[in-house]
């Protein structure tokens, strides 16, 4: 699990440093892990929770001259408070020239309704209370000037949140009248510059807390006539655009909640490998203690617990207590069965090549696991797609995503797979328990270009499943 990082930029607004004293990261973007290129939805890179990030609105399908494309990427853009040793990555959110198309793009529309055009960030607060979200924002002097924060508690529905900011080049306003501008505060910039630290306070709203649906989205305040840009004039063919940097969801400090249970049972066979995995959101980051029967294993001190070679010793009930400065949480127990049997019989690897898409190009594979009765196996499934660019072979699929169905029924998803906190234990120790060759490419591709796998320990016997990898899913 990645180590939580704390709040401390002591050189920039002193006032609000000490209203976040007390707070942790528990999901945030500064896109250190990113190149500098097209990214349309680039994944968190900081904290135990992974989130997801995407532009909104910025394709110009207001007319006119439009319609346009969605650009959004990463540059250096310096002027964030990224730490000190680290880049200037920025994301950048802006529109594009259609294909083909002659026509300049016309970024910011004031034909776009409020709360359209901007970005969205999800992230799931389970275990967590007392949130607020921290950002740095750089307009252009051509983008939209009036921008306000929502949230949303069920993924749908989006409300305004009151801000605060105590930099210099920008205003909290408060709109009770005009029904151009969103009714409540929204935030005004002036000239192009970094804004540093806009911060959305949700402790006062409850549903925010412990919440898997979590997110907030940073979009334009006004519509119509109340549009205006950096310079304080109506737009004109705008072609500007917003730069993210530190975009941090922040929680109180909190004892462990066990987000994902080890495997309750499972059942091997003597001489192979087992891994058991678990994982916490915890503020400040925790320490894992893995135990046998109840008595500590030495040096069982990760997230993940790997059995190699495993004998009749090995069988026993298995837990992991979690600890950290405001208290600790034991996992629930997974029993280990060893069956004596030499030749348990099973396929333990195989590869799929072939071509795959959005909508109907995206390909379904089938495959059957049959077994004891109540019994449960684990299966590592990967999709590979930007890795396979380094074999020379082109038009490889940039961001895979995996399901995996049972009938028509999705019982295991996953796309950034290694930075899941619901996984990414249990992917290492799978990888390690099929051996290096099982993960070979995929431990490559994850850290030169990001490819997706997924792995779920606790698929029970089913007669058929099959899963699906596409853009679009």
């Amino acid at each position: 699990m990645p180590t939580l990082r704390c709040l401390l930029y002591s050189s920039l607004l002193v006032l609000l440093t000490a209203r976040i004293s007390a707070a942790i990261v528990i999901c945030g973007w500064d896109f250190q892990n990113l190149s500098v290129a097209t990214n349309l939805t680039p994944a968190s890179d900081l904290g135990p929770v992974a989130g997801a990030a995407s532009a909104l609105g910025m394709n110009n399908v207001y007319p006119t001259p439009g319609p346009g494309v969605d650009i959004s990427d990463v540059l250096i853009s310096a002027g964030s408070s990224d730490l000190a040793g680290e880049n200037n990555n920025a994301w950048r959110v802006r529109s594009g020239i259609p294909p083909g198309s002659a026509v300049a793009a016309n970024g910011w529309s004031s034909l776009a309704p409020i709360g359209t055009q901007g970005a969205q960030f999800m992230a799931s607060t389970a275990g967590c209370s007392g949130i607020k979200v921290m950002f740095d924002l750089n307009t252009t002097a051509q983008a939209e000037a009036n921008l306000q924060v929502q949230y949303t508690l069920d993924g749908k529905t989006w409300n305004n949140v009151p801000l605060f900011y105590n930099g210099p080049g920008a205003s909290i306003k408060v709109n009770t009248t005009s029904s151009d501008t969103v009714k409540g505060t929204y935030i005004q910039f002036t000239g192009g510059a970094w804004f540093n630290q806009i911060t959305a306070d949700l402790t006062g709203i409850t549903g925010a807390n412990n919440n898997p649906n979590f997110g907030v989205r940073m979009v334009n305040a006004s519509t119509g006539n109340d549009n205006v840009n950096g310079t304080g004039t109506a737009y004109n063919n705008s072609s500007g655009n917003w730069r993210f940097d530190e975009v941090l969801v922040t929680a109180n400090a909190a004892a462990p909640f066990v987000a994902n249970q080890p495997q309750p049972a499972i059942t091997a066979a003597a001489g192979s490998s087992v891994a058991f995995s678990v994982a916490a959101v915890a503020a400040p980051a925790p320490t894992y203690q893995w135990l046998k029967n109840g008595t500590v294993i030495a040096g069982a001190t990760s997230p993940a617990l790997l059995l190699r070679l495993v004998s009749a010793v090995d069988a026993a009930s298995y837990s992991c207590t979690i600890t950290n400065a405001q208290g600790s949480m034991t996992s629930s127990n997974a029993a280990l069965a060893v069956s004596s049997t030499t030749a348990p019989g099973s396929l333990v690897n195989g590869s799929i090549f072939v071509n795959a898409g959005p909508g109907a190009r995206t390909p379904t594979i089938g495959f059957v696991i049959t077994g004891a009765a109540g019994a449960t196996k684990t299966i590592l499934a990967r999709a590979v797609g930007p890795a396979l660019s380094a074999f020379g072979v082109g038009g490889v699929l940039a961001d895979p995503a995996l399901n995996i169905l049972a009938g028509g029924t999705v019982v295991a998803s996953n796309d950034n797979w290694n930075s899941l906190s619901s996984n990414g234990g249990a992917v290492a120790a799978a990888s390690a328990a099929c051996g290096d060759g099982a993960e070979r490419i995929g431990r490559s591709s994850y850290r030169v270009s990001g490819s997706r796998s997924l792995h779920d320990p606790g698929l029970r016997e089913r007669r058929y499943k099959r899963f699906r990898l596409g853009g679009d899913l």
